[in-house]
């Protein structure tokens, strides 16, 4: 329900997103304090973020930090720190480039130091979109690189002849 209203919010029909959006915080809510509620809360947060409505997405990942998990589900991690990332996305497109360069620069720390590999190399490539969207190519192709190495893909494929 979040991705169709982050993705009506895209196309300029904003009545229906934010219809679509208090459906989506409503049936969040009415789940039980439980780590699919959390899992859940940060994959709102994600969209509200990737929608451009930060305050949104903030007041959702403190209400996920309020609870103090000492172990989050890994789908927790992953969609708080791709939030993170949209959230510094819309800083530098608010005119905030230092802040969101630092805020970016600290979500990508934070996504180096999972250990599972799947999961990391998934943020970091959405980070990675996030950087090149944030016009730092330069710094997006170094991620996606050391991925596809890391895979054996070359970044740069030679044609096989003819």
């Amino acid at each position: 329900m979040s991705a169709l209203a982050r993705d009506l919010a895209a196309t300029d029909r904003s009545e229906q997103s934010r219809e679509l959006f208090a459906q989506a915080k409503a049936t969040v809510a009415g789940l039980p304090n439980t780590p699919t509620r959390l899992v859940a809360l940060s994959v709102v947060a994600q969209h509200f973020a990737e929608a451009g409505d930060t305050a949104v997405a903030n007041a959702l990942l403190q209400e996920i930090d309020g609870a103090k998990i000492a172990a989050p589900p890994l789908a927790v991690i992953q969609h708080r720190l791709q939030a993170q990332g949209a959230i510094a996305r819309n800083l530098a497109r608010t005119g905030d480039p230092l802040t969101a360069r630092t805020q970016l620069t600290a979500t990508l720390g934070l996504a180096e130091t999972l250990n599972q590999s799947e999961t990391r190399d998934d943020i970091l490539l959405y980070l990675a979109q996030t950087l090149a969207r944030m016009g730092d190519l330069q710094s997006a192709d170094k991620i996606v690189d050391k991925i596809m190495k890391k895979y054996g893909i070359s970044a740069n494929p030679t044609k096989a002849p003819l």
